[in-house]
C-alpha cells in the first residue's frame, strides 16, 4: 500500500476511488531468494518475508472457509492480536501453513495478515449473522487500533479503522450489503460507491482514507464482526468498549 493510494471521499455524497496497489505485508515461511531482478522491494508495513505465490482473492476465501472450521482456536488467536503487531505477524504465518494444509497445496500460501483477516471475519460474520441480524445492544464495540509498537507507515492506518468502525456502528446494514459484493470484482467498486454517504460524515469534508480497497474492505469486515460479536454477547464480549467514565 503506498501513501499516495488513497480512498477520497468529497464531502458527505461522492468519492473517487484509486487503483488498488498490490497488497503489502505479505506472508509465508521463508524461501531461498529469488535472483535479484526477480526480488520484490521489501514490504515497509510488517517485515521481510519471501514473496512465493501471490493468492487471488478467491483463494483467500477458500483458505478462510477451510480455516474457520478446523483451526477455530487459532484463527480467535488471530483476532486476539493488535493489528501490525509482532503477535500477528506469528499468528499470520501459522494460519497459511494451516490453510495450504487444508487446501492440499503443494505450494506455500501467501498474502497479508490484514487481507487474511479480513476474509476471516466475513467468513465467520456468514456463519453466525448472515441468516438473521444480531440483536441490537446499548453496548458499543471497541475500535480497531494498530499495534502501540507499529511502524509510523501502520500506524497511519488508524484513521482508516476509526471510519470503519464509525461506518458499521452508523450503518451496519449498509456496510453487510457492500461485503456481499464480489472482492475485486466491478460489482465491489460500485458497492463501494453506495457507502459515500455513510463514510463521508465518518471521514469529515475534505477527508481521505490512506488504504487501498482489500484493505479497507478488511478494515469493514472484521469491524463488523467484531460489532456483530459485541451485539450478541453485549458487555461479556472481550470486543465490547469500556464503559464511559462517569
Amino acid at each position: 500500500m503506498g501513501r499516495g493510494t488513497l480512498i477520497a471521499l468529497a464531502g458527505f455524497a461522492g468519492l473517487a476511488l484509486a487503483a488498488a496497489a498490490p497488497a503489502a505485508g505479505q506472508y509465508a515461511d521463508p524461501a531461498p531468494a529469488p535472483p535479484p531482478a526477480s526480488q520484490p522491494p521489501s514490504n515497509p508495513l510488517e517485515g521481510e518475508i519471501e514473496v512465493l505465490r501471490p493468492m487471488e482473492a478467491s483463494d483467500v476465501d477458500r483458505a478462510a472457509a477451510c480455516l474457520i472450521t478446523r483451526e477455530a482456536d487459532r484463527v480467535q488467536a488471530l483476532f486476539a492480536t493488535a493489528p501490525f503487531s509482532a503477535a500477528e505477524r506469528q499468528q499470520a504465518a501459522s494460519l497459511l501453513r494451516a490453510a495450504q494444509r487444508c487446501l492440499r497445496l503443494r505450494d506455500p500460501m501467501l498474502t497479508s495478515a490484514s487481507r487474511l483477516r479480513g476474509a476471516l471475519a466475513e467468513a465467520l460474520f456468514e456463519g453466525q449473522f448472515a441468516a438473521t441480524a444480531p440483536p441490537a445492544t446499548p453496548v458499543a464495540a471497541a475500535p480497531l487500533a494498530p499495534a502501540a509498537d507499529a511502524r509510523l507507515e501502520a500506524a497511519a492506518l488508524a484513521p482508516a479503522m476509526n471510519v470503519a468502525g464509525c461506518a458499521v456502528a452508523a450503518r451496519p446494514e449498509a456496510v453487510r450489503s457492500f461485503l456481499e459484493s464480489q472482492a475485486g470484482s466491478d460489482g465491489e467498486a460500485q458497492a463501494f460507491s453506495s457507502l459515500g454517504p455513510v463514510l463521508g460524515p465518518c471521514v469529515g469534508p475534505g477527508g481521505a482514507i490512506d488504504a487501498d480497497m482489500p484493505t479497507f474492505r478488511a478494515l469493514l469486515a472484521e469491524s463488523l464482526y467484531r460489532w456483530s460479536v459485541v451485539q450478541r454477547d453485549g458487555a461479556a464480549s472481550p470486543w465490547a468498549a469500556p464503559p464511559a467514565a462517569d
